[in-house]
């Protein structure tokens, strides 16, 4: 996406913002970002430089970046040579993606030069004689035999490839070369990619497109056509005619450019006023969107690995309490063994035993220690009464405290599936916290804290009253301790992870629009929504309770009634104060 018309347009707005700016700043947010500050006398303005080798790109930026801890070394190479100088001029090798920066610091000239090339992307910094004295990424001879990258060395552009220049090719040779790809089985964007230098496989798509609106008839006549609507978009080049413009395809993907894309003319669109603006908000986006995809992945495999351990540690509670439940018969056998001493023998490894405790007094085979007399095998059975019977209350404790973590850990699992950026970084300080996840302890020694609090979300009824919605375990706590008070209602779907639902100013019990209202929205954002219909419990707050654990969120309630109704979110949403 980001191609040398891109690049030509992004030059343009920079060579207007920047030339005789002095720089401020520099500083290396991450080990393929580079932010520079610039200032004159109008205005303030950053450069990011980005050699991401997914997401490589130049551009002005509004975002807030800020320095690692430890600046590398080709921070501080920067710094050292081009803090204070200013901008002398930006020049743009025709249909490259590169950028070339002039900075004048005292009486020397320095370029800072920045490739656009994919994985290949670089930024590298020049001396007056164009000696290489940095670069962010070395190229060593064994990683290139065309060029290296190193400092002490002389500097050389990339490759470029054996093609024609757009603004440079004439008609016939155009038409030539144009078949001649389409005679070795190309389709006509493949062949102008092939033919053309600097032109992207999505320029070349809408060549094509422009081409085949004019419905040309014959290849030959099609060719003449391409070589209109080619000279058209230089014509837009030259004359910086630019349309920033954002395109969102059917899929659900984005892609841009600076000219107006015909194939995506039914796709939603979003016009810029500048392409430096379409890049910082795209590109933020779309990192904002790469970093949730990322904290949901991470704190999804630690919910789901500690899940499993959850389910398999209550699994064998619950058959250790199957063997616990064992102790009624232990004191069984002891008591028979008492009651019918005479009937054993000593050394006996198995007593044949009439059941005193059954009606049909039926006869039991109870198992013995030959080593042991008859008295002390029934001691014995007491015994292990006793030690089971105690065991039995320590599983049954130790089980329901298993099955409040499982229902802890289910209920942020659920937090997770629509969670916002600033939900899921939320949720990583909570489950810190709560000590599933190990705190960040560079810098010193780490601190166990709470977790700040967030706004819930907030919804108006019908009848004016304010009903808030927990959407994570920290904002449920808020929802029902902090701003529930002890009279409002209080909901929550049945036996299912949700979000805490609050009324709030509303008498008990509510109206049965309102509470209709509530109910859906508790339905709504439960993990059962896209259920027809779901049962919630309503009560009180202060019916409410905190659940034994400390676990954030989690609660037991009582005194309260139930309501079916449809998942639905159709009231207005009075405020979203966290930012997605």
């Amino acid at each position: 996406m980001f191609d040398s018309q891109v690049m030509s347009a992004v030059m343009k707005e920079l060579h207007n913002k920047l030339v005789k700016g002095k720089i401020q700043k520099i500083i290396q947010p991450s080990p393929t970002e580079t932010v520079i500050s610039f200032y004159s006398p109008v205005e303030k303005n950053q450069l990011l430089i980005s050699v991401h080798p997914s997401m490589s790109r130049v551009h002005l930026t509004r975002q807030r970046y800020h320095q690692a801890s430890i600046p590398p070394k080709f921070c501080m190479l920067l710094r050292k040579h081009l803090e204070g100088g200013a901008v002398s001029g930006i020049y743009q090798p025709p249909w490259e993606r590169i950028l070339k920066l002039y900075f004048f610091k005292g009486t020397q000239q320095f370029q800072l030069i920045t490739e656009i090339m994919g994985r290949h992307s670089n930024l590298i910094l020049l001396d007056p004689e164009e000696i290489i004295l940095g670069a962010i990424k070395y190229v060593t001879p064994e990683m290139s035999s065309y060029r290296t990258v190193l400092p002490g060395k002389p500097y050389y552009p990339p490759p470029s490839p054996q093609k024609f220049l757009p603004g440079q090719v004439d008609k016939e040779d155009f038409k030539q070369w144009l078949f001649f790809f389409r005679n070795r089985g190309m389709n006509w964007a493949k062949a102008l990619i092939s033919c053309l230098h600097g032109i992207s496989p999505l320029m070349a798509e809408e060549l094509v497109q422009r081409a085949r609106m004019r419905s040309p008839a014959g290849d030959s006549e099609f060719v003449n056509v391409l070589w209109e609507v080619l000279q058209s978009m230089i014509r837009d080049n030259r004359q910086k005619n630019f349309y920033p413009t954002v395109y969102q395809l059917n899929d659900g993907s984005k892609t841009y450019g600076v000219h107006r894309f015909y194939q995506y003319e039914n796709s939603t669109k979003q016009k810029f006023s500048s392409i430096n603006d379409l890049l910082d908000n795209y590109y933020s986006r779309f990192q904002k969107e790469q970093r949730k995809k990322e904290v949901r992945s991470r704190l999804k495999e630690i919910i789901d690995r500690e899940l499993k351990r959850v389910y398999l540690k209550e699994e064998k509670q619950g058959q250790d309490l199957k063997k616990a439940e064992k102790a009624e018969e232990y004191r069984l056998y002891g008591e028979l063994i008492l009651s019918q001493l005479t009937q054993i023998s000593r050394g006996s490894k198995e007593a044949t035993l009439i059941n005193l405790y059954q009606p049909e007094q039926n006869q039991i085979k109870i198992p013995l220690d030959p080593r042991l007399p008859p008295h002390a095998n029934a001691e014995r059975y007491f015994k292990k009464y006793r030690r089971a019977q105690k065991s039995k209350e320590q599983i049954k404790i130790q089980k329901e405290k298993t099955r409040r973590e499982a229902r802890y850990l289910e209920n942020v699992s659920y937090s997770l599936e629509n969670a916002g950026l600033s939900e899921l970084e939320e949720i990583s300080r909570e489950l810190e916290y709560t000590g599933y996840v190990k705190p960040d302890s560079r810098g010193g020694k780490s601190q166990k804290s709470k977790p700040p609090k967030s706004e819930p979300l907030s919804f108006t009824s019908s009848q004016g009253y304010r009903i808030l919605v927990g959407r994570n375990n920290t904002q449920n706590e808020q929802v029902t301790f902090k701003m529930g008070s002890r009279e409002d209602t209080w909901l929550h779907a049945q036996k299912i992870p949700g979000s805490h639902v609050v009324i709030k100013g509303c008498p008990y019990p509510p109206t049965e629009e309102t509470l209709q209202e509530a109910a859906a929205l508790a339905a709504y954002y439960s993990k059962n929504r896209e259920l027809p219909r779901v049962t919630i419990d309503y009560t009180q707050v202060k019916h409410v309770k905190r659940a034994p654990g400390g676990k954030p969120g989690m609660v037991t309630y009582k005194n309260f009634k139930s309501i079916s109704v449809a998942p639905q979110k159709t009231l207005s949403q009075q405020e979203q104060l966290l930012t997605e």
